[in-house]
């Protein structure tokens, strides 16, 4: 939880002087918001609770007395509301799209990167964890990080995730790291 004084001081000026109101129509996919009824950083009348009443099909979820970052304070709570809002009726998977051939050599070329950093990453760790597969090491970290950065980019883009979120987020339940 560290950020350069110039970082800080970027955000505290966008979020302080930026008003969003004007996007919250623009919302198409159920929102999970979140929010510490005691948080003096962000108030939850002006931030939370708005934003609540702005988008459609949102969901406010308050934590009684809680502060500012949840994801320390309150860290098994937010991922078990986080699973379960994913699980939810609100979040409708939509139907699975194939993949797309690679269409030029740009396409062929980042296929190719893809897959030898793949081999590469699963020849380490075969010999490290006597496994051939780096996507089962066993930890729902990176699920955890891959569905809240896919989250945070279709809001800020207003796009639906593709059924990505549900993925991520139960894979990261069916792992050891979150209990």
């Amino acid at each position: 939880m560290q950020a350069s004084l110039k970082a800080t001081l970027g955000c505290l000026k966008s979020f302080s002087s930026t008003d969003f109101r004007c996007d919250l129509a623009a919302f198409k996919v159920p929102t999970l918001i979140i929010h510490g009824t005691e948080d003096k950083t962000v108030p939850i009348d002006a931030s939370s609770r708005a934003a609540a009443k702005g988008i459609k099909h949102s969901t406010l979820v308050e934590y009684d007395g809680a502060p500012h970052g949840l994801f320390a304070t309150h860290k098994r709570r937010l991922t078990k509301d986080l699973i379960d809002f994913s699980g939810s009726d609100a979040m409708e998977p939509p139907p699975r799209l194939p993949h797309r051939a690679p269409s030029d050599l740009a396409d062929r070329l980042a296929l190719g990167v893809t897959r030898l950093l793949r081999f590469l990453a699963d020849t380490f760790f075969a010999k490290r964890y006597g496994t051939g597969r780096s996507s089962r090491d066993g930890c729902g970290c990176p699920g955890m990080v891959g569905a809240t950065a896919t989250h945070l980019l279709c809001l800020r883009r207003m796009v639906d995730d593709d059924g990505w979120i549900r993925t991520l987020m139960e894979e990261a339940r069916t792992s050891e790291c979150i209990s």
